[in-house]
């Protein structure tokens, strides 16, 4: 279908767009929610400026994905309002049985015409913080292939009766010295492996480094509680970006996916688990940073007794769900070191109770 919009004030029209990754279908409609026009138009910024440049002025919806980043910012240079949506509020499109681009976009200009008030609208890192971040994943990444020939080869020596010991960072010196003679052939071109990664992972660590110094100061205020270091505190940093977003500390646990579900109806209210929304890799090195609290390496501290009281608790899965828990909280001690910039008192609320 495909009407003129000459007509038609461009304020007055919404636009969803279904982004795909060769190919958009969008769907315009008009001040009475009628569709004006349906089309499609390839996913690039060349053609976004051919083909969508006509609707300047114009409300825009879109998922966010792959490709949202780059398409925000073609459709606002050309003058369309255009906002990314978290696609977890619209069910309604990620599990209908008759699912189709068509029909996403038309759903998407309906929702956001008449109700964009249930909508997540998402906002984007500076290009300069997105290039920051993609180097953490990289480390990430690196440091990921590095654990997986790791446990390759100790699992080769252990069929073999040999049980290899030692951290990631140096399992390759001398490793070859300790395997058995008929594995030297298949370890020599991982151990060469193993070198260059943790090479470029020291580099990549130094580079990060200076980026805390340089662009994020405030990682070295968030950097003096135990268990939070270097890749946590950036992290942190960058995931969040302005700590005024968060008004209060629950509001931070369900953006960072730490607070449990809730599935409540009439006298029913079962215990779930987390809700596991928000940034994967910042909720994964918070966890990793609670377990390090709770473990044999961790100070003593208030965030540490707490945990430790949970823990005492028992039931099933007492530990990891103590965890999660001095996860989410140290996520509001962090934030709230970042809104105040004062020192890190671990002591803090045995020292609140005593006055």
């Amino acid at each position: 279908m495909k009407n003129t919009i000459d007509s038609q004030s461009h304020s007055q029209l919404t636009i969803g767009m279904d982004l795909g990754d060769k190919i958009s279908d969008f769907c315009v409609l008009d001040a009475d929610g009628q569709i004006l026009e349906e089309g499609r138009v390839a996913s690039s910024p060349e053609d976004f400026a051919q083909d969508m440049a006509r609707f300047r002025g114009a409300k825009l919806f879109l998922e966010v994905g792959t490709h949202a980043r780059w398409a925000i910012e073609a459709l606002e240079a050309l003058g369309i309002d255009a906002t990314a949506i978290n696609p977890r509020r619209l069910k309604l499109i990620a599990e209908s049985r008759t699912k189709s681009d068509k029909k996403d976009s038309r759903l998407l200009a309906r929702v956001g015409q008449r109700m964009p008030e249930i909508l997540s609208p998402v906002s984007f890192r500076s290009r300069e913080a997105q290039g920051d971040y993609r180097l953490l994943q990289s480390r990430d990444q690196l440091v990921s292939q590095r654990t997986a020939i790791v446990l390759m080869i100790k699992g080769q020596a252990k069929a073999a009766g040999v049980r290899l010991t030692g951290a990631t960072t140096v399992f390759h010196k001398d490793l070859l010295e300790k395997i058995p003679p008929h594995l030297t052939a298949s370890c020599v071109p991982l151990v060469k492996v193993l070198q260059t990664l943790t090479k470029q992972i020291r580099n990549v660590e130094k580079e990060l480094e200076r980026l805390s110094r340089e662009r994020y100061p405030v990682t070295q205020l968030l950097r003096q509680i135990c268990g939070v270091g270097l890749i946590t505190s950036l992290a942190f940093v960058l995931v969040v970006r302005d700590p005024k977003r968060f008004s209060n500390r629950r509001r931070l646990g369900s953006y960072l996916g730490l607070a449990p579900a809730q599935r409540s109806s009439g006298d029913q209210n079962p215990q779930l688990g987390i809700t596991k929304h928000g940034n994967p890799y910042l909720r994964r090195i918070l966890v990793q940073a609670a377990h390090y609290i709770l473990g044999p390496f961790g100070k003593d501290c208030d965030l540490r007794r707490w945990g430790l009281a949970l823990c005492e608790r028992g039931g099933k899965n007492a530990k990891k769900r103590a965890a999660i828990a001095v996860a989410r909280k140290l996520a509001t001690v962090m934030l709230a070191l970042w809104k105040n910039g004062e020192a890190y008192d671990p002591f803090y609320r045995q020292r609140k109770l005593a006055a």
